[in-house]
């Protein structure tokens, strides 16, 4: 089935559904807190979705990265770490890499909380009262880093009536997972506490050609305590406590194209997989290398309430560490050429404190808002990228046996295991404060006009020690005149050079640096809400928002000296300065209707949307390197459709579809060593069209039983998933169904249910890339590979609830 018909197949399904005349049950009012007040869905003018826990837990959605089955607008991957290189984007934006300099342009909270990265918020999410998905920019009332939207988790909270539960599942590639939790009052009505546990295995989809081991797999602890202190009407106390952990092996990828470099690979007693077939799942890995992750993480938040008649006050206190420990096999084969060693190679740190404080109120005719935000964030991160004992042998074949030549040392002596990037030290401090107001006037009883704006201001104190350990390069810059002397041509002595001191283990680059830069940017929205009907509202918006400025946490980011010693280029002297990059903004416009038909049977909200960005921070891998860049501009425009609807009290109907053509301005200027020109191109992994539709059939049985069968897809358009877009990493348009069937007691005191996800095995990539030194994007000889997303998974689930 092509993509125009799967999309006619779903428009039919919709149709059907708002042509149903009968139905026996009304669509209950949803409540969100997307302006950070309680408000049903239907009045708030933003494009919102909001999923609760009952939808959650039939679609099967375990941690962010799977909502995308849900919400169409949402786009989300994960690179060469989990940990570390998770991506969010909505509408066509995000943040592309695992660059932790780049802050991210989809913001993710749990209950109020801000997460600093995609990859810290992906974790499992224990018990969830609700996720809403804000598409556009949230600057006034969320700040900074919610330029495209941002995803709100929202846990359930103590009760003071006992209850529990006890969930198990199973499944394919020995997949187990075990969760409980249980919620009572400690002073009947007055002091309640819930405890949440989950722990999840899983092996790994991704075979190691030689060895047999797995790779890609799932190793997750999580813990959550909780206190609800209710002491009388006026003031509550949610205070918030979480552990998690997670031991994983990841992220392994295959080749997708194959290079001549796969000869020398042979060569030095490497295996490949020949032909390349990524979808056999099978990789060719240094066991000693590896992909271990583990990530350790703590949190503790406290919220807290004082609600008078008609002020409200809120302070939401919060102190998280999240820290990551990974090792890789950077050049993804068994040869042993370029590695991060474990416990050592690749290290980060964030620590974070942020205070919010809002003061509420409301008249006959204005709902008011004040607040102010603080945030003090320290980010740590070590990175080392050695060479291993096969690099020289390597590297001698790629310059044709002329490595010793270069270097003027013994065979076996240019470089040894362990030798290039001994340790890259940064840490990046990071203070902002900012202050808001948000007010909706009822102009009319039918007409509301919202205005908000938003003041913040950032410092950012940036220091990088670098250090490796190189001779050969030194070597080889001694002997630029004898190898002028042998008739090298300056080009060929650069390309040389260019492999003896890749950027990143250049000894030309090694110090210390220094560096401190600010922001301050006012951000606001502007709307009009038009009540049309009892059930139907109008608004138009107008909205900026801002993602902040940093470094490039990256040596490979710092001016190269060497063509200037070649006299091929101006001298440069790397400086701090090489590493900063600006920050971005965009200017939002929207039109939205929101409305209930049949007698409350359907919902149906539509969004017309164009954002604008400034300065858009893009950040492309080349295969050796990552180059951080502000492009001028980038814009995102489309239309957006969703839906809910009881076709009966048995089946419930929902889903959406979301046009987004998100593209790099006419006029802009391709980054250094971008091989393609971005200019008027599609963003990366940002689909044309992408649409969601899941049906719930939840039914009396014989034998006082209750059935349920759920089944949900997600489409998404042909994309290009590598950040220079290259058109060998186009991945054509795909549809990954799942689906889930079970029976009941009436009360759901037991359920039992089988389950599957990507039900027919649908094969598609997450983020194509060079492989490191394998071949020339230029010369059409370069190697690529893929990391892959998952294969069909299957299992079973027994809940029981008391």
């Amino acid at each position: 089935m092509n993509s125009s018909t799967r999309r006619l197949s779903v428009a039919s399904a919709v149709a059907a559904v708002l042509a149903t005349p009968a139905a026996f049950a009304q669509i209950d009012e949803i409540v969100v807190t997307a302006q950070k007040r309680e408000q049903s869905l239907q009045e708030v003018p933003i494009a919102v979705s909001a999923f609760s826990s009952e939808q959650l837990e039939r679609a099967g959605i375990a941690d962010i990265r799977d909502l995308m089955a849900l919400s169409p607008s949402l786009v989300m991957t994960s690179s060469a770490g989990e940990a570390a290189g998770a991506v969010a984007r909505i509408r066509g934006i995000g943040t592309t890499g695992d660059n932790a300099g780049l802050e991210s342009s989809v913001a993710v909270f749990v209950d109020g909380v801000y997460r600093n990265r995609n990859s810290v918020a992906l974790t499992d999410l224990g018990q969830i009262e609700r996720i809403e998905v804000l598409r556009g920019p949230q600057g006034t009332l969320f700040g900074k880093n919610a330029s495209a939207g941002l995803i709100h988790v929202i846990t359930k909270q103590p009760e003071f009536e006992t209850s529990g539960y006890v969930h198990l599942s199973g499944g394919n590639y020995d997949y187990v997972r075990a969760a409980g939790g249980i919620t009572a009052p400690i002073i009947e009505d007055t002091l309640a506490f819930r405890v949440d546990a989950n722990f999840t295995q899983r092996d790994g989809f991704i075979e190691d050609l030689v060895t047999g081991d797995d790779y890609n797999d799932r190793d997750r602890v999580l813990v959550r305590g909780q206190l609800l202190f209710q002491p009388n009407e006026i003031f509550n106390a949610r205070i918030i406590g979480d552990w998690a952990d997670r031991t994983e092996t990841c992220c392994a990828a295959v080749t997708l194209i194959e290079g001549p470099t796969r000869f020398l690979i042979q060569g030095l007693g490497g295996s490949v997989v020949s032909p390349p077939d990524p979808y056999s799942r099978l990789s060719t890995i240094n066991p000693e290398r590896g992909y271990q992750q583990d990530v350790e993480e703590w949190g503790v938040s406290g919220e807290f309430t004082l609600d008078f008649e008609n002020i409200s006050v809120t302070a939401i206190t919060a102190h998280r560490l999240w820290e990551l420990d990974r090792s890789q096999d950077i050049d993804f084969t068994n040869a042993d050429i370029l590695y991060r060693p474990p416990n050592e190679g690749y290290q980060q740190r964030f620590e974070t404190f942020t205070q919010e404080l809002r003061i509420a109120g409301s008249t006959d005719r204005v709902d008011w808002m004040i607040g102010g935000f603080y945030a003090d964030e320290n980010l740590q991160l070590a990175d080392a990228i050695r060479v291993g004992r096969d690099f020289e042998g390597f590297a001698n074949g790629l310059l044709g046996g002329a490595l010793p030549l270069f270097t003027g040392l013994p065979p076996g002596s240019s470089f040894v295991d362990g030798d290039g990037g001994q340790l890259d030290l940064f840490r990046q401090g990071a203070e902002s404060w900012a202050i808001f107001t948000h007010n909706t006037a009822r102009l009319t009883d039918r007409l509301d006009f919202t205005v908000g704006i938003r003041y913040t201001e950032e410092t950012k104190d940036f220091f990088a020690a670098l250090q490796s350990r190189n001779n050969a390069c030194f070597s080889t810059l001694n002997r630029v005149p004898a190898l002028v002397g042998a008739g090298l041509q300056p080009g060929q002595i650069a390309q040389g050079l260019g492999l003896i001191c890749l950027p990143f283990f250049n000894p030309l680059v090694d110090g210390v640096y220094r560096d401190k830069r600010a922001d301050r940017e006012w951000t606001g929205t502007i709307s009009l809400a038009y009540e049309l009907s009892d059930n139907m509202n109008a608004y138009l918006s107008m909205g900026r928002g801002y993602k902040a400025g940093g470094f490039n946490l990256d040596r490979a980011g710092l001016a190269n000296p060497i063509p200037g010693l070649l006299g091929l280029a101006p001298p440069v002297q790397p400086s701090a300065a090489d590493l900063e990059f600006g920050n971005e903004t965009v200017d939002a416009y929207e039109a939205g209707l929101k409305s209930q038909l049949f007698d409350n049977l359907v919902t149906l909200n539509l969004a017309a949307f164009y954002s604008e960005f400034n300065d858009f921070q893009l950040n492309t891998f080349t295969g050796i390197n990552f180059i951080v860049s502000n492009v001028a501009k980038a814009t995102t425009k489309g239309i957006e459709a969703d839906f809910a609807a009881f076709v009966s009290d048995a089946l419930t109907l929902s889903g959406g579809v979301t046009y987004s053509d998100a593209r790099y301005g006419g006029g802009i200027t391709s980054p250094p060593g971008s091989p393609v020109p971005l200019a008027g191109r599609r963003l990366t992994n940002a689909p044309l069209w992408s649409s969601a539709l899941a049906a719930t059939l939840e039914q009396p049985l014989t034998g006082n039983l209750t059935g349920l069968l759920h089944v949900d897809m997600r489409f998404t358009g042909n994309l290009n998933s590598g950040s220079d877009l290259l058109p060998q990493k186009q991945q054509g348009g795909f549809t990954v169904w799942n689906a889930r069937i079970g029976v009941s007691s009436p009360d759901r005191r037991w359920q039992f249910e089988l389950w599957g996800r990507n039900l027919f095995d649908k094969e598609y990539q997450q983020v194509a890339f060079n492989a490191p030194l394998q071949g020339s994007v230029a010369g059409g000889t370069q190697t690529f590979n893929t990391f892959l997303a998952e294969p069909r998974t299957w299992g079973g689930t027994v809940r029981i609830n008391f």
